[in-house]
């Protein structure tokens, strides 16, 4: 059997992405043929010591995506030219659309080839039904202009769009009870609830592992334990600010505990972060990697 996944973008290393990562392989472990698509796709930001491992492409020529666009210019004319594009997955059993883009590319899948199509997200789409995070953050606010007004004009058409995707979805997978009563009321319809899981180490490997002392090396920086492990995309509704301020408060009860470690790609949102930073004294116990 084969199965073809579709993402809205390989470009942050974030959590929605190495949960497609996961998916992948155990599809593949499972004895299913696997491929996964997406309208861009970046192997030098995304993961890029996994992903080259994983049969990730773009829906668009490479050519194209090398052009300085915003990356949602790729979304949108992948978007377009899906009733063209989904014909090469012809030969596929089942479609799989993953966040918030994927379901559309699986619902068109489905329109042209008539093989049935799952849909997996967790929590509803963000620009029809905003939650109060993306009410007072934003969820697009670092998108163009045009964009926004584009996403504004096509927002009634799109959302008749949306519930014919997940009213002809084989099965609808969610994250959490709260998620799938929110997809059950908008939709009218059953859902899975499924969080993704976690690979534990064993028992007696744990017990072998000295978290507290030596140290461990990040990216070519070297940090010594115990420290706080922050691993999040740079976004102000992850709301950072609270490991900045935990850290500033657990450092004057534990003199053990005087580190934290934040990932990711950096940008205007990690500026605000590094101003917080050097307010509360803490340039030196704080390390981007």
């Amino acid at each position: 059997k084969k199965v073809t996944l579709f993402h809205t973008e390989f470009f942050f290393s974030g959590g929605a992405e190495h949960t497609l990562l996961e998916t992948i392989e155990f599809l593949q472990n499972s004895g299913y043929s696997v491929e996964c698509y997406a309208p861009y796709v970046n192997k030098k930001t995304c993961f890029p010591d996994l992903i080259q491992e994983y049969p990730i492409s773009s829906l668009l020529p490479n050519w194209l995506i090398k052009l300085p666009l915003p990356r949602e210019i790729f979304l949108l004319i992948a978007a377009m030219l899906a009733p063209f594009l989904m014909r090469k997955f012809k030969s596929s059993d089942l479609y799989y659309g993953a966040n918030q883009a994927g379901p559309f590319f699986a619902y068109v899948a489905w329109l042209i080839n008539r093989k049935p199509y799952i849909v997996y997200m967790p929590y509803p789409q963000s620009f029809l039904y905003p939650r109060q995070i993306d009410t007072e953050f934003g969820e697009q606010s670092d998108m163009g202009i045009l964009i926004k007004i584009f996403i504004k004009w096509i927002k009634p058409f799109f959302k008749k769009i949306d519930l014919s995707i997940m009213k002809h979805a084989q099965e609808v997978i969610t994250e959490g009870t709260y998620a799938q009563t929110l997809f059950q009321n908008i939709y009218q319809r059953n859902c899975i609830n499924c969080p993704p899981g976690a690979i534990p180490i064993s028992v007696k490997e744990l017990n072998t592992i000295n978290r507290f002392e030596g140290t461990v090396n990040l990216g070519g920086i070297t940090i010594s334990k115990p420290y706080i492990l922050l691993t999040n995309r740079h976004m102000p509704k992850k709301k950072f600010e609270y490991a900045i301020y935990a850290l500033d408060y657990l450092k004057s009860k534990y003199k053990d505990v005087n580190k934290l470690v934040i990932t990711g790609s950096q940008n205007a949102y990690t500026n605000e972060l590094m101003k917080l930073i050097k307010k509360k004294n803490l340039e030196n116990e704080i390390t981007f990697t």
